[in-house]
């Protein structure tokens, strides 16, 4: 390494200081080994998780219902005197509050779990989001004051709105989370400014120098503050994560450690400079080290906001880059990635030759952390919020989904119930428990200040001794998130859990009575699930090569499929059909004759209204001449015809929101869950500009009559207050919690009513506030009333001789 480098020969030390405390921990660990906890002065206890998700304690099944509760005298009486023998108290890593907890619950003859309630360390570096630090329309000369949390300095590049060229480039002081800056447009030129910030990061642990010392602290906590015979295990060692995903395209970490590893994975990887510079579609006189590469940034997020240039984050020089063919992302994702496998597995066997109980993590997301097949951590804590059954199994089906695909038993608790404090909630515990426990949780802890929610729970103590639940695990589909709807998490026959999953793929258009998705995982394999609405029967799938490929049913009941030239015919019903072996997208026969018979009745409509679909018709029908030679490709070619003469002919309006040139939203991106493959983004973390953020509409009115508002989007529950809508002049708000979920994360939000007038109306999308991470997918204007399903367009006219339920 070159010490005369700015990381510097102190930089340097403090890195091989660091690597060395950490291969020394790892041969502590391995010297010690783990499964039995030996509190001081007691007997060891012995413990294992078995393949059915269950703590082994002493030789038992460990199954506990109890609270979860802040580490304090108070709260721990409290729990003790509601008759709870089984806690998870919240403390935090510094020791703060651990004696009096652990001798109060020592003396009480409590079991307990200890979770890390203070922050996880978070990476200091740059926050790379052009979509979100952003300032447009500067159209005069300025004093601009904007705000930056937290931010010690930041990047300023002034864009010419034109051209996308860079007008200036400066490093500017944030003082008291205040950045001022001076703009000049030159000759009133429309101008942009760019703002990337050095900050701590809100998404990205520090994996680094703050893990060490985080670690170094937890672990002097555990020393001094031994916990007794009672302790049953540490939740959320890394401390309060809001989210962690597995990907990191937002933020660059700045610290020595991340350079000095960073330096030394490209260096591994590409072996010469000028190979790494040629990957990152580069070149520059200038750097001539691994150690200079590793201090650029990019200066790009997602497709189309930034600018190509790597800018040196020491120096602050830039230089020009191809974005479209730099693979400067993937090396510092893969990089941090790297690094977290190694240093969070080491950092989970530091914790266990100091107590050596379970550790476990609780789901927050689809985190690298638990997210591989062979994780360091003992299992998976389940959150379970919400106030019906079904919002309770879906916040919580996501951690069963993650467990299940650990090729290692892994423990599963619920380790933080809230079911609210609503006139249902006591009662509806007890069913609560009930599918929790399905899901494969063995252990419920209720996160709850009801005493009537509080006085139900303690009336469940009696399923600690139901050791048979040690004995079975849950099984599951796994459904692509983009799927979600029609796909939801819930029981099906066969003794499985239909559950969502980070995998590739998505739902498929098979008209109004079939439906199905196509699953992409490198862990589980590909296939496609089919099912219908309509009565179980023979169904003919039109395929290519149906001998090459396998039909089996979810419940395992007979499918026996009967091969033919163009297809096969199998028994199909509600219970999902699993086809694997094959890329082939089956088509149903009823699904096509739908689509074939709908369609005409469109063009005939069509032909009364003297509109012009000349175009559609001919997509379709040469869509339709290549069926037999490409069942799955034309159908869903045919039916992206169908949609579009629906629209045309419909009498309500339906309005991609990611279809506006006018706009001050972050940016548009493709999302395969949506409807029209696109959502208009808005991520900021400064304040709206005068007049707010904005996109503006332009709908044709096709009815008289009144119609109701819809909205289809991702709104935080605290940031739907700052939405709205206003159509025809008048302003709505949403009026309904969301229903009819689908995708990731999205739903659909009732506005309002309204009458049009005139033959066109203007739409605008506003949102108000200091910061917002939000998505918007569709709006409807709807004669009559709507009910939404998922992306599905609502039927476009009245059509005759539908397929019928029987």
């Amino acid at each position: 390494m070159n010490l005369s480098e700015p990381l510097g020969s102190l930089g340097f030390v403090r890195a091989l200081l660091i690597s060395l405390v950490s291969a020394l921990v790892a041969v502590s660990f391995a010297q010690t080994g783990r499964g039995a906890y030996a509190p001081k002065g007691g007997q060891p206890q012995p413990w294992a998780i078995n393949a059915n998700h269950t703590l082994i304690w002493n030789g038992a099944p460990y199954l506990p219902v109890g609270l979860r509760i802040d580490g304090t005298p108070e709260e721990i009486q409290r729990a003790k005197a509601a008759g709870f023998k089984d806690v998870i108290v919240d403390l935090p890593a510094g020791g703060t509050g651990w004696d009096d907890a652990i001798k109060l619950l020592e003396s009480s003859g409590m079991r307990y779990l200890i979770s890390i309630n203070s922050l996880a360390p978070m990476a200091d570096g740059v926050a790379i989001e052009p979509a979100g630090y952003r300032i447009t329309g500067i159209t005069k000369a300025e004093k601009l004051n904007v705000k930056l949390p937290g931010a010690t300095s930041a990047l300023a590049v002034v864009v010419n709105q034109r051209d996308s060229s860079v007008a200036s480039v400066q490093r500017l002081p944030v003082m008291d989370g205040v950045m001022t800056i001076d703009v000049k447009p030159y000759a009133d030129l429309e101008q942009i400014l760019l703002i990337y910030p050095h900050m701590r990061s809100l998404e990205q642990p520090d994996l680094w120098e703050a893990l060490d010392e985080h670690r170094d602290r937890l672990l002097a906590t555990l020393r001094n503050h031994e916990p007794g015979p009672g302790f049953r295990g540490l939740l959320n060692p890394m401390g309060h994560l809001a989210t962690w995903t597995s990907t990191f395209p937002h933020f660059v970490p700045t610290s020595p450690y991340f350079r000095y590893e960073f330096a030394a994975f490209l260096k591994q990887r590409y072996r010469s400079v000028e190979t790494a510079m040629k990957m990152w579609s580069m070149t520059a006189s200038d750097i001539d080290s691994f150690d200079r590469l590793a201090r650029l940034a990019p200066l790009w997020s997602g497709p189309t906001r930034g600018i190509p240039q790597l800018w040196d984050t020491d120096t602050d020089k830039l230089y020009n880059c191809n974005s479209n063919k730099s693979a400067v992302w993937s090396d510092i994702q893969d990089a941090i990635a790297d690094t977290a496998g190694r240093r969070h597995d080491r950092f989970i066997r530091s914790l266990q030759s100091i107590a050596d109980v379970p550790v476990l993590q609780e789901w927050a997301g689809w985190m690298p952390m638990y997210e591989t097949a062979n994780p360091p951590i003992d299992g998976i804590g389940m959150r379970a919020s919400g106030t019906s059954p079904s919002e309770l199994l879906n916040s919580g089906s996501r951690a069963t989904s993650s467990i299940l695909r650990w090729q290692k038993p892994g423990w599963l608790l619920a380790s933080d119930i809230d079911p609210g404090s609503g006139k249902d909630a006591a009662q509806e515990l007890v069913n609560v428990l009930d599918d929790l426990s399905s899901l494969g949780s063995r252990g419920w802890f209720l996160h709850s200040s009801s005493p009537d929610v509080v006085k139900a729970m303690a009336g469940q103590l009696a399923r600690s001794g139901d050791a048979s639940l040690a004995e079975y695990s849950p099984t599951a589909l796994f459904f692509p998130e983009n799927a979600f709807n029609p796909a939801v998490p819930q029981r099906i026959p066969g003794g499985k859990w239909w559950l969502p999953s980070p995998a590739n793929g998505n739902r498929l258009d098979l008209g109004s009575h079939f439906f199905a998705y196509r699953y992409q995982d490198i862990r589980g394999g590909s296939f496609t699930a089919l099912w219908t609405d309509l009565p179980l029967s023979r169904v003919k799938l039109k395929m290519i090569q149906p001998k090459a490929a396998t039909f089996n049913a979810v419940d395992g009941s007979a499918v026996d499929p009967k091969f033919s030239k163009d297809g096969v015919q199998v028994t199909l019903g509600s219970v999902p059909l699993i086809i694997g072996n094959t890329e082939e997208i089956p088509v149903p026969e009823p699904a096509y004759a739908e689509t074939l018979v709908r369609m005409d009745q469109l063009f005939a409509t069509a032909d009364n209204l003297l509109l012009d679909v000349t175009e559609s018709r001919f997509l379709f029908k040469d869509a339709l001449a290549g069926f037999d030679k490409n069942p799955g490709g034309s159908f869903a070619a045919m039916r992206q015809q169908y949609d579009r003469v629906s629209m045309r002919l419909a009498r309500y309006d339906w309005i991609e929101a990611e279809n506006t040139r006018n706009h001050n939203f972050s940016q548009a991106l493709p999302s395969a869950g949506c409807s029209g493959g696109g959502m208009l983004m808005l991520r900021t973390e400064i304040a709206s500009p005068a007049d707010g953020y904005h996109a503006e509409y332009t709908a044709p009115v096709r009815t008289g009559e009144e119609v109701e508002i819809w909205m289809a989007a991702r709104i935080p529950a605290e940031q739907r207050p700052n939405v709205s809508l206003t159509v025809a002049g008048d302003t709505y708000t949403i009026q309904s919690d969301p229903i009819c979920p689908y995708g990731q994360g999205f739903a659909w939000y009732r506005l309002g009513t309204t009458k049009l007038g005139g033959v066109q109306t203007k739409v605008t999308l506003r949102v108000n506030g200091t910061s917002a991470d939000m998505a918007f997918d569709a709006f409807l204007l709807y004669p009559g009333h709507f009910e939404p399903k998922g992306v599905a367009l609502p039927d476009a006219i009245p059509f005759r001789e539908p397929i019928k339920k029987e």
